[in-house]
């Protein structure tokens, strides 16, 4: 039991006053009934407190903190009933985020007692999910287990798991208020045999700080399962299905990321990320002496002049890839995890802080040659970029959805991306990205007309505009979506019965009859125009 005294007013050691007192629940028990009222509010806030006093031990670790009432020469600052219920809507807002990267604690209770009232009251609970809690007690009990060499541990040690955070809320007449969320967490820690900047550091006389770090993905309210289940079970989704997985729209969520930096607890909360990734990043980090920021070199000063700006620096750039990269391995194994999960977890060039920059080479230089994209080919699975044709089309939603269904039917290894993810590959793969283009839409459907045979009028019309988007007409040939009069399609050819497009000057009132000769009269503008331009190229239709 430890009692702090600032003011240094109450305590004294060895004829000295001193700013705090610890007694021993057991050897000063004689003392502790001496002075009982002291203790009076533990007892209070736990009714089975008195058995630890019996006992001489107590299974926890509680904190009181008396709040200042009056101002002090310590600070000004008071609080009143509206200044604590500010502090507990503060804690209540990101309470999700405590329990993260922590090894031990898996619950917290706030409770509140007014003055007319006899017994606290429970106003907010936050746990670990039981469902999820044997897993990650199992798993950080293994990681701490293994770590515990330290200095002699030769190889890198890395853990992930599932992480479900519950948050209750309770309010007046007894409602309560519950979220879940929902989280992918790595934890990893540097073997001294396979990185000899962080060991050298570590041996230094200066730092005793150790080589961890971890990073944490947060999952969506809906994590995927049923395109996971589409996975496993081998069938092919359809194009609605696929427009859940991802959506190719750069909005909010990628401008401004909700990432936090933790020291195991979260570092203060900042107007916008203080790394500017989509991820939540633990590390053994050097922080500043009022413990709000990491250490990070001042202007002008040079980072090889400080052991602990080392340190952070080797950690960003060396070690927290390594877990960055385990992360987003392990989320192509889970089934709580869906490809929109995953690519929300990828950094957005644009966004990360510049101090946070030295993370992204060494990650992306080895996350890009590994499977980490999804296809719905094939039942569904993740594939490489280089296997991958990616969707860039500024089509609207029907026409760019009826493609990539198309596509995948044929196929076509099509992965729907969110544009800072394709930025991403332009700034750091070895190769440009294939995309979706006329010509790829073109080659399958000359090669498979069942693809599109019994598509719906419309449909046929849809994919006839894109095919003549880029005006490439040299491979049309074959593929059956020439519409005529008669309501039907014939195939692009310069060898079969030829087909006749009408003008003001030759209706088609003058060859009555062979409906089956001429191109529908009934087309888009647009549609019209580039079949006008391919009957003037010649050798296909005539005007």
């Amino acid at each position: 039991m430890f009692l702090i005294d600032p003011h240094e007013k109450y305590f004294q050691y060895q004829g000295s006053q001193t700013s705090g007192y610890m007694w021993n629940l057991k050897e000063n028990s004689k003392e502790i009934r001496r002075v009982w009222q002291h203790f009076e509010p533990f007892h209070d806030i736990l009714g089975s407190f008195q058995q630890s006093f019996d006992k001489g031990f107590f299974g926890g670790t509680l904190f009181r903190f008396p709040l200042r009432q009056v101002t002090s020469e310590l600070c000004s600052t008071v609080y009143d009933g509206e200044r604590v219920r500010e502090l507990f809507a503060q804690f209540e807002s990101d309470a999700h985020l405590f329990l993260i990267f922590l090894k031990n604690v898996e619950n917290l209770e706030l409770y509140v007692r007014d003055a007319l009232e006899s017994e606290p009251r429970l106003v907010f609970q936050l746990a670990i999910e039981a469902e999820c809690l044997d897993t990650v007690r199992r798993c950080r009990k293994c990681f701490i287990e293994t770590i515990k060499h330290g200095v002699n541990l030769k190889e890198d040690v890395s853990i992930t798991y599932p992480l479900e955070i519950c948050t209750v809320k309770y309010q007046d007449g007894g409602k309560a208020e519950k979220k879940v969320a929902r989280f992918l967490v790595n934890e990893f820690h540097v073997g001294a045999g396979t990185m000899q900047s962080v060991k050298s550091l570590r041996e230094g006389p200066n730092l005793s700080l150790i080589p961890l770090v971890g990073v944490a993905m947060e999952l969506g309210e809906n994590v995927g399962n049923s395109s996971r289940k589409k996975i496993e079970e081998g069938n092919c989704l359809d194009s609605s299905e696929s427009k859940e997985v991802v959506n190719p729209v750069l909005d909010e969520a990628f401008m401004n990321p909700r990432g936090q930096v933790f020291c195991f607890l979260p570092l203060p909360k900042e107007e916008k990320s203080a790394s500017g990734l989509p991820v939540h990043v633990n590390g053994y980090f050097a922080v500043s002496q009022n413990r709000r920021h990491l250490k990070w070199p001042s202007i002008g000063q040079k980072v090889d002049s400080d052991c602990s700006l080392l340190w952070n620096r080797c950690l960003l750039s060396e070690v927290l890839p390594l877990s960055y990269k385990e992360l987003l391995i392990h989320a192509t194994r889970s089934p709580k995890v869906s490809a929109l999960d995953l690519y929300h977890a990828i950094p957005n060039l644009v966004v990360v802080d510049e101090k946070w920059q030295i993370v992204l080479e060494p990650l992306f230089r080895t996350l890009f040659d590994l499977p980490i994209f999804f296809t719905a080919v094939g039942g569904g699975k993740w594939i490489v970029a280089e296997e991958s044709i990616f969707d860039c089309m500024k089509e609207e939603p029907e026409t760019k959805s009826l493609i990539i269904s198309v596509l995948i039917s044929g196929g076509v290894p099509v992965v729907e991306v969110n544009q800072h993810v394709l930025h991403a590959l332009g700034a750091f793969s070895n190769y440009s990205p294939e995309i979706i283009t006329p010509g790829v839409l073109r080659n399958i459907l000359a090669g498979n007309r069942n693809l599109y045979v019994n598509l719906e009028h419309h449909q046929k019309l849809l994919l006839l505009r894109y095919v003549l988007k880029d005006e490439d007409f040299r491979e049309l040939n074959g593929i059956e979506l020439l519409p005529v009069l008669n309501g039907t399609y014939v195939r692009f050819s310069k060898t079969e019965q030829p087909v006749y497009m009408s003008t003001s000057e030759f209706p088609t009132s003058l060859l009555p009859n062979i409906a089956e000769q001429f191109v529908s009269d009934t087309l888009d503008d647009v549609t019209h125009h580039k079949l006008s331009k391919l009957a003037q190229s010649g050798g296909w239709f005539r005007r």
